[in-house]
C-alpha cells in the first residue's frame, strides 16, 4: 500500500523542510484521504473525503500492514538503541556512570542495594553483669528509687534549674570515677572498653567501681580508707544509689523536691571526697551549699507537717499490721479445726477397717471348713 505525503507547511525560519509522517500517523489514512486533507476544504472535497473515509473504515485489513510495519520497525530500532548505549559506555571510559537509573537508556540500571548494619546487643561491654543487674534493680528509671524518702516539704525547683544541677553533678561524678579507675585500676577500664572520659555513664561506672573495690581489697586501705576503715563501706553504699542521679537527669524526672536534690548533690560530694578528688569535690560542695540554705529553710518551715505526716503514716501501717494479725489468727483456728476433723476421720477409718477385717477372716474360715 502506498502512503502519500501531504504538502509541507512553511516553517517559521522560511526553510522549505519536509518532515515525513511516521507510519503511526498515516496508518489509518489512505492516499486519497491524505491528499484531500492537504487540499482546501470545499463542498466537493468534503463529499469526496466522506466517501473515501467510509471506504477506508469498511476495509479493516487496510490498517493491519501499517501496524505490523510499526511493530517491526520498533523491534528493529530497540536493539540499535541498546547497542548504541552499550557502545557509548565502552568507548567513553572517562564518563562517570551515575548510580541512579538513566531515563534515556533502553535497559535502566537497578538502584544499589542498601547495606544492612547488624544490630549490636545492648551494653555488650558490661563484664560484671550480675553486679550491674543487682545495682540496677535498686534504681528507678522514672522515679526517685532509693531517694524516695519522706521529706519536710515537696517544693521543687523549676525544671530548667533542676536539670542543669543534676546534669552537672552527673558529669562531675562520672569524671571523678573514671579518673580514679584509669589511674589505679586501669584493667577495669580496658576490659570494659573505656579509653577516655565521657564513654561510660554513671550507672555503669558505679558498679565497675564496686567490682574493683571487691577485687582489690588489699589496696583499699591505702587508696580510700586511710585511718578510717569504714569509708569503703560507706562508699559502696553511696555508689549503689548514685546512679539514680543519671536516671533522673536522662529520663527528665519532674518535680523532685529541693531537699532530695540537695541530698543527691551531697552524696556526690561525699563520693568525690572519698576518692580524694579535691578539685571536683570543691565544685560539688559549692553547688551543694547553694541548695543547702533553701533546703534548711523548707525543713524548718514544714518540719511539723512532716512529723504529723509520719505519725499518720505510722498509724495506717499499725492498722494494717493488726488486720494481718487478725487474719493470721483466723487462719490458724481454721487449720486446727481441719486437723481435728482429719484425726477423727482417721480413727473412724481404722475402726471400720478392723471390723471389715474380722468379717473377712470369719468368711474365710467358713469357706475352708466346707
Amino acid at each position: 500500500m502506498t502512503f502519500a505525503q501531504p504538502e509541507s507547511v512553511g516553517s517559521l525560519g522560511g526553510d522549505d523542510v519536509q518532515e515525513p509522517l511516521l507510519p503511526a500517523e498515516t496508518s489509518g489514512q489512505s492516499s486519497v484521504t491524505s491528499c484531500d486533507m492537504a487540499a482546501p476544504l470545499t463542498e466537493q472535497n468534503s463529499q469526496r473525503y466522506i466517501h473515501a473515509r467510509g471506504m477506508a473504515d469498511s476495509n479493516p485489513g487496510a490498517r493491519t500492514p501499517s501496524s505490523n510495519s510499526q511493530l517491526s520497525q520498533n523491534s528493529e530500532s530497540a536493539p540499535r538503541v541498546k547497542a548504541a548505549a552499550d557502545v557509548s559506555h565502552v568507548t567513553d571510559p572517562k564518563t562517570k556512570r551515575s548510580r541512579s537509573p538513566s531515563p534515556f537508556s533502553a535497559s535502566p540500571q537497578a538502584p544499589p542495594s542498601k547495606r544492612r548494619v547488624p544490630a549490636s546487643p545492648i551494653k555488650p561491654w558490661i563484664k560484671n553483669e550480675h553486679l550491674f543487674r543487682e545495682v540496677e534493680d535498686k534504681l528507678s528509671f522514672h522515679g526517685l528509687g532509693p531517694y524516695d524518702v519522706p521529706v519536710a516539704s515537696d517544693k521543687w525547683l523549676p525544671f530548667n534549674v533542676q536539670s542543669k544541677i543534676l546534669t552537672r553533678t552527673q558529669n562531675v561524678v562520672e569524671d571523678a570515677l573514671f579518673v580514679f579507675l584509669h589511674k589505679n585500676w586501669p584493667e577495669t577500664c580496658v576490659e570494659n572498653g573505656w579509653e577516655e572520659m565521657g564513654e561510660a555513664e554513671l550507672d555503669e561506672l558505679a558498679p565497675a567501681m564496686i567490682a574493683g573495690m571487691q577485687a582489690h581489697k588489699d589496696d583499699i586501705a591505702g587508696l580510700i580508707d586511710g585511718e578510717n576503715s569504714h569509708i569503703s563501706d560507706r562508699l559502696s553504699y553511696l555508689l549503689e544509689k548514685i546512679g539514680q542521679i543519671r536516671h533522673c537527669a536522662v529520663h527528665r524526672t519532674k518535680r523532685i523536691p529541693v531537699i532530695v536534690v540537695e541530698l543527691m548533690v551531697r552524696d556526690a560530694t561525699y563520693i568525690t571526697t572519698y576518692l580524694k578528688d579535691d578539685e571536683r569535690a570543691k565544685i560539688l560542695d559549692s553547688l551543694c551549699r547553694s541548695l543547702e540554705q533553701l533546703s534548711l529553710n523548707l525543713q524548718a518551715r514544714f518540719g511539723d507537717k512532716l512529723l504529723g505526716r509520719v505519725e499518720r503514716k505510722l498509724k495506717r501501717t499499725n492498722a494494717e499490721i493488726e488486720k494481718i494479725k487478725e487474719a493470721l489468727r483466723i487462719e490458724e483456728k481454721r487449720e486446727r479445726q481441719s486437723q481435728l476433723q482429719l484425726e477423727d476421720i482417721k480413727v473412724q477409718d481404722e475402726g471400720i477397717y478392723e471390723d471389715e477385717l474380722e468379717a473377712l477372716k470369719e468368711a474365710l474360715e467358713e469357706f475352708w471348713r466346707r
